[in-house]
């Protein structure tokens, strides 16, 4: 459970804050992010950590820290658009909220447990947030007025960013310990269960192998007697030879002889034999890792970072599965230098999906007429709407370029509406064309235009 008095106060905050204002004007060099609930900022010389979960904090650190396997996309985010000095750093309603601004961003944090979070803005609208998708607008503040509640800490020479550091870093460290504890905890209890589910099946396993003496001395029963036993019968009742007193019903199978239920019985309790050595083998291993779990999850109250990193070198964590690429689409994108966007298919197949299952009627299609290559198509925004021109000159270079055809050489690109394009069945990737029109363009150079 996160402690709720853990995190900076307001009055605390305000201190570290008028401590922070020589970083006005320093450049912003890099950001961080070790999960949604904090951010590290390069600002000059120093890195500024700004945390709302699990500690809510603010004050420089001495090494920031390490990444996740997967960058997180808001740390992207900073990266792409945060630039230029640190133009403001103030709190917001002399409440735990703080924020840091750099030209047209601010980076808006609310150091508090329930409803905190960090936000980036872009004037006053929300483009990212640290812990999911961006909101339309930043969520309403709590209501009321944050505890008036004097600092816990007293600052070194006047130091308040330093007394912040050395104050809350401990509690972050005790919470950081707490929480992988539990971690280390829930993991262990999950190991502990399914080895406890192995032992109680094994323990089944190997009472239901313990049966090979009794399949063995019925047929030794069945071998003392066959010559009395008359074929075609389907069961017998003998007397145990280990105790005369008492007799066997043995079940048999009337189209064969009793010598074939005896030899069956023989090969039954043989296999059992063999199988309760592994079966015991197993149980002992088993019951041994159930009481070092035990043993291990009992000494989770006290154990330190080393201490839980012995436990896990022994009993790793589940690491998450690796991320399977997307499949790539059936298309390409072309981007012109004023962002105009054509698309163009990759093969045959990949002709038919852009046509028919990623356009609109409303887009318009070419290709080179009489050439091998790539269908276009040139997206329109609204319905009803023509390209210009300029819009089909450039997709019908696109369309030569996909073609192969080389620079100056010149050929007909036929265009029209992908709603008058009807696919052939028996050859993918062609199309008959309804309404069909005609430019003749000589191959040029595309000066600016990416393909992705």
């Amino acid at each position: 459970m996160r402690d709720p008095d853990a995190g900076i106060l307001a009055s605390e905050l305000r201190h570290v804050v008028g401590c922070l204002q020589r970083l006005i004007g320093a450049p912003l060099h890099d950001a961080w992010m070790s999960s949604t609930g904090q951010v590290v900022l390069a600002v000059g010389h120093d890195l500024v950590l700004i945390e709302h979960d699990p500690v809510p904090r603010l004050h420089t650190i001495a090494g920031r820290p390490r990444n996740p396997a997967n960058a997180f996309s808001f740390q992207g985010l900073l990266r792409a658009r945060v630039e230029g000095p640190l133009s403001a750093l103030r709190t917001v309603n002399d409440d735990r909220v703080v924020e840091l601004v750099f030209g047209a961003h601010t980076l808006h944090a609310r150091l508090f447990g329930k409803g905190g979070g960090i936000w980036l803005l872009e004037g006053d609208r929300v483009i990212g947030s640290a812990g999911g998708p961006a909101p339309e607008a930043l969520p309403p503040l709590p209501a009321g007025s944050p505890r008036a509640t004097p600092p816990r800490f007293a600052p070194m020479e006047g130091d308040w960013d330093r007394a912040a550091r050395d104050f809350l870093g401990p509690i972050a460290a005790r919470v950081a310990l707490d929480g992988a504890r539990r971690r280390v905890r829930v993991h262990l209890g999950t190991l502990l269960a399914r080895e406890r589910r192995l032992v109680a099946n094994l323990s089944g396993d190997l009472a239901r192998a313990d049966r090979s003496d009794e399949l063995r001395a019925s047929a030794d029963a069945l071998a003392a007697t066959l010559h009395t036993i008359p074929r075609g019968a389907r069961a017998v009742d003998v007397p145990d030879l280990s105790d005369p007193e008492r007799t066997l019903h043995i079940e048999l199978d009337p189209s064969k002889p009793a010598s074939a239920t005896m030899g069956r019985l023989y090969d039954k309790a043989g296999r059992l034999d063999r199988a309760s050595g592994g079966i015991l083998e197993r149980l002992d291993a088993a019951e041994r890792k159930v009481a070092a779990l035990d043993e291990a999850r009992g000494s989770l109250d006290t154990a330190d970072q080393d201490a839980l990193a012995i436990i896990l070198a022994r009993w790793p964590l589940p690491q998450p599965k690796p991320k399977q690429d997307a499949p790539a689409a059936p298309f390409r994108t072309w981007t012109g230098p004023h962002g105009q966007v054509v698309f163009v298919g990759r093969n045959d197949k990949g002709n038919h999906a852009l046509v028919f299952r990623h356009s609109r009627g409303r887009d318009w299609w070419l290709h080179v007429r009489d050439r091998p290559g790539a269908h276009v198509v040139l997206p329109m925004a609204n319905s009803g709407s023509a390209p210009s021109l300029e819009q089909l000159l450039v997709a019908a270079q696109i369309a030569l370029a996909a073609s192969g055809a080389k620079p100056g050489e010149a050929y007909d690109v036929v265009y029209a509406r992908v709603a008058d394009l009807r696919p052939i069945k028996s050859a993918p990737g062609k199309v008959l064309v309804r309404d069909e029109r005609v430019l003749h363009v000589r191959r040029e150079s595309l000066q600016g235009w990416t393909i992705t």
